[in-house]
């Protein structure tokens, strides 16, 4: 398995991706959602790293 979190091996769009997920669902993932997702994934991520929460904790909050 292979990580490429820092996007150095390769470019990946997170929003593209997210919206094309979401679309498959059938529903609308805007810029704004996407700005809000960050806000709660950025430290919660930040947290599993510092080794405050899990990553099962990760998975589910």
């Amino acid at each position: 398995m292979l990580f490429d979190a820092d996007d150095t091996l390769f470019h990946f769009d997170a929003f593209a991706g997210l919206q094309r997920m979401m679309t498959g669902f059938s529903v609308t993932f805007t810029q704004a959602d996407f700005a809000q997702y960050q806000q709660v994934n950025q430290p919660l991520w930040v947290d599993c790293q510092n080794g405050i929460i899990s990553a099962r904790e990760l998975q589910v909050r």
